[in-house]
């Protein structure tokens, strides 16, 4: 499972990779069922957790962290989003025995999305990785994302999934399938088929966004993050910002777009702005900031809007800092073990309702770092009319792992699932231009130190965004609402 996500990109196993853990939990009732199905689930979890997000190791052994302290980390991180499986098989293994046998792979796929909805918009971070995210080469499958939000694809992949294992079950019982098992087969081909055909469609019918017009610069200056904060590298630093700016000054951009905390300094008032810009001057165009603010005796991971006359004319202050990374938990117990990765000190989260960065010719949407991760966030962020939307971040953390990847190609699903572009500037990679469609229209290279330079249309080619961006989750919360009559009817249904 975790080999069909950005960085190995098997992308087909999805479509199998379930099968034998839906089969195990394909069993006999009982307290027992219940238990093995909560240990299957959470074994699963925990391998493909501690596959996908194995970088978290690695990170923390970049940043001089004990091997004893960094294995511990990053076990603890899998093990806990591991919950998320675990819940899932004990609630299949609970239900499953007083649903209907042609109910089960549906009930199998509404497991899957209720929980996975529950986990992403309820925990801290512990449900970030995403089923549909398997499907990131795929640009037909995602397409529906933008009417069935971020939980559908899943949903249609745990159905297929289900019903396969359902199949493979008849089989190994000794029985032949019979009538029940092929309607179930041709209601999950027609249920696949009418999803990657809408998303065929969708795309054959919309190829042309319009003409690019308004002119974009993205900054990817390649500052190795453990550097970063050390005194002696701040005029190297600066030097190769004035370089990058001196070429999108060259080409007159609309705006221009720098990475998070693009520089090791701190913005107070608004006057330091300019001494944040190489050269002490804005123009041509808007700045879209990454940095470090500090009002009101609030410190903030910021994104700062600058007009071309120097002018703060909005900010954006990041809503999810990252724990260990922008504020420790239970300081006295970890500060000893965080090493680099404190380099900040502990920042504020910012308000949950933001305005949007107006400019001139459009409203911005923002968010930082693995803010791009949070569908919620995203949508929150372009539902008054936003024209664009920045994801500002610094992945430097993380070296040549499959994280920055992971994070890059989150940010496709965002742009598919509320219509709109999708602007990225990474200090060391990935950046990118992401149109509606999902298609990487721009990027660069991780380790690459470069000016990427791209064009989007003055016209919106969505104004009215999307249907999950106007109305929400309700995939999401229907199969939340599916698991609870479920649950109350299974409770019903079990004798004693």
């Amino acid at each position: 499972m975790a080999l069909t996500l950005p960085g190995a990109g098997l992308c087909f196993l999805a479509w199998f990779c379930l099968v034998p853990i839906l089969y195990l939990l394909r069993g006999a009732g009982g307290k027992r069922a219940v238990l093995r199905g909560a240990l299957l689930g959470w074994l699963l979890g925990l391998s493909f957790h501690g596959t996908a997000l194995y970088w978290v190791y690695s990170t923390c052994r970049f940043a001089g962290i004990g091997f004893p302290a960094a294995a511990a980390a990053w076990l603890a991180l899998a093990a806990a989003s591991g919950l998320r499986e675990a819940l899932f098989g004990a609630f299949l293994a609970f239900a499953g025995e007083a649903s209907p046998e042609w109910a089960w792979p549906f009930l199998a796929a509404a497991s899957w999305a209720g929980f996975e909805f529950l986990f992403e918009r309820f925990t801290p971070g512990l449900g970030l990785i995403l089923l549909e995210y398997t499907q990131w080469r795929r640009l037909a499958w995602i397409q529906a994302a933008s009417w069935a939000g971020p939980h559908g694809l899943g949903f249609v992949l745990v159905y297929w999934n289900a019903v396969l294992a359902w199949l493979i079950a008849a089989w190994t019982n000794g029985d032949r399938p019979a009538r029940r098992h092929w309607l179930g087969t041709a209601c999950a081909c027609l249920l696949a088929g009418a999803w990657g055909e809408y998303g065929a469609r969708f795309i054959s019918d919309h190829q042309a966004l319009g003409g690019g017009s308004r002119r974009v610069a993205i900054l990817q200056p390649d500052v190795d993050q453990y550097e970063k904060w050390d005194a002696s590298s701040a005029a190297r630093i600066r030097a190769g910002l004035e370089n990058l700016l001196a070429g999108a000054r060259a080409v007159h951009p609309d705006l221009i777009l720098w990475p998070e905390s693009s520089v090791p300094d701190w913005v107070e008032k608004p006057g330091d702005i300019l001494r944040i810009l190489p050269g002490n001057r804005p123009g041509p165009g808007y700045h879209l900031i990454g940095a470090l603010t500090r009002f009101s005796g609030a410190s903030h991971n910021s994104a700062v809007l600058v007009d071309p006359k120097g002018n703060i004319a909005g900010r954006y202050d990041k809503r999810r800092p990252v724990p260990f990374g922008e504020f420790v938990p239970l300081r006295p117990v970890f500060s000893k073990v965080v090493g680099l990765l404190d380099q900040m000190g502990d920042l504020d989260a910012g308000a949950k309702d933001q305005p949007p960065l107006r400019t001139s010719w459009g409203t911005i949407g923002a968010t930082i770092c693995f803010e791009a991760m949070f569908p919620e966030l995203n949508r929150a962020s372009v539902s008054s009319g936003t024209f664009l939307l920045a994801n500002l971040t610094n992945d430097g953390w993380y070296k040549a792992t499959w994280g920055p990847h992971q994070h890059f190609h989150a940010n496709v699903f965002r742009a598919v699932e509320n219509r709109l572009y999708v602007l990225r500037a990474a200090n060391t990679g990935i950046s990118g231009v992401i149109d509606p469609l999902g298609r990487v229209v721009a990027r660069s290279f991780l380790g690459e130190r470069v000016l990427l330079g791209a064009a989007v249309p003055e016209k919106d080619p969505f104004p009215g965004r999307s249907f999950y961006a106007r109305h929400g989750d309700w995939f999401g919360w229907t199969s939340l609402c599916a698991l609870a009559f479920i649950l109350l009817a299974a409770v019903v249904r079990k004798p004693g």
